[in-house]
C-alpha cells in the first residue's frame, strides 16, 4: 500500500514510500508460505520505471519473517525484483493515480 509520493531532494526523481497492509502477513522467501513478521529491515529504494521522464523509486522496509521450517529470513516481495512484470502490472496505475 502506498503511503504518499513526492519530488526528492534534487527534483530528479520521485519517491513513493510503500508499507504493508496493516494485518497482512509477509511471505517467506525460503517456503512462500504466509508467516507472522519478526521485525523490519532500514528503508530501501526499489527503482520502477520512469514516470513523465522522472525516475521513480519505491522506498520500502522489508519485514523480517518468523517461519517455522526456515527460521527468520526476509520477506518475498516479488515487486522488487528487477524487470518484474508484476511490478509494473500491479503498481503503474496505482502510481498514475496518486500523482
Amino acid at each position: 500500500m502506498y503511503q504518499g509520493a513526492k519530488f526528492s531532494a534534487d527534483q530528479k526523481s520521485i519517491e513513493v514510500r510503500i508499507r504493508p497492509r496493516s494485518g497482512s502477513l509477509a511471505i517467506c522467501s525460503g517456503c512462500h508460505e504466509r508467516r507472522p513478521g519478526y521485525d523490519h529491515l532500514e528503508e530501501r529504494r526499489f527503482e520502477f520505471i520512469p514516470l513523465w521522464g522522472f525516475l521513480v523509486f519505491f522506498l520500502y522496509r522489508m519485514r523480517r519473517v518468523n517461519c517455522r521450517q526456515c527460521g527468520v529470513v526476509v520477506e518475498e516481495v516479488p515487486w522488487g525484483l528487477r524487470r518484474s512484470r508484476e511490478m509494473t502490472h500491479l503498481c503503474f496505475p496505482k502510481l498514475t493515480q496518486a500523482a
